[in-house]
Formats: structure tokens, C-alpha cells, sequence
């Protein structure tokens, strides 16, 4: 069976995928939380957002600009962007 969750590694030629995990209350205060300007200079704080999102499907990035483009400049960080149709 094919998995949907996003590829966070490979090893030794094989991809490595996240184990999706459920929640509930218990997540209440303890939703992961992460620092915008860490997220864009230390690999390993990135690594640990992008586990969270893919394996809870939420975080919450803390202390972002305000100013127009700063979440651009996250989302280029991360992946190459790409014009569509969608907006």
C-alpha cells in the first residue's frame, strides 16, 4: 500500500516516511511550537517542524515577521515555489 504522508529522508537507497500519529486533548497546550528565525538557520529545528507537521499535521511558528514576504522566504527555505493557477 502506497503511504500519502511527505518523505522526510532517505537511507541507504530506501525513503523514509513518518509515522502518522492521532490526537486529541491531549495536544491542549502542547501543540509543538517552533521560532521562525530557528526554522531558517538551524537544519535540526527545521527537521523537528516538518516531523510535526507531517507526522500531527499541525505546529504553530512563533515570533514571524509581519512584514509582506516573510512567510515566502519560510515556504523557499523549505521547497522550491512554483506560480499556479490556485492563487
Amino acid at each position: 500500500m502506497a503511504q500519502s504522508s511527505a518523505i522526510l529522508g532517505v537511507g541507504e537507497g530506501r525513503c523514509v516516511y513518518p509515522e502518522l500519529r492521532t490526537w486529541g486533548r491531549e495536544l491542549n497546550g502542547n501543540i509543538p511550537t517552533f521560532e521562525f528565525k530557528k526554522l531558517l538557520q538551524e537544519d535540526e529545528e527545521l527537521y523537528k517542524w516538518l516531523n510535526a507537521l507531517s507526522t500531527l499535521g499541525l505546529a504553530i511558528v512563533i515570533n514571524a515577521p509581519t512584514e509582506r514576504g516573510a512567510i515566502r522566504k519560510l515556504a523557499q527555505h523549505v521547497a522550491f515555489l512554483k506560480r499556479t493557477v490556485f492563487g
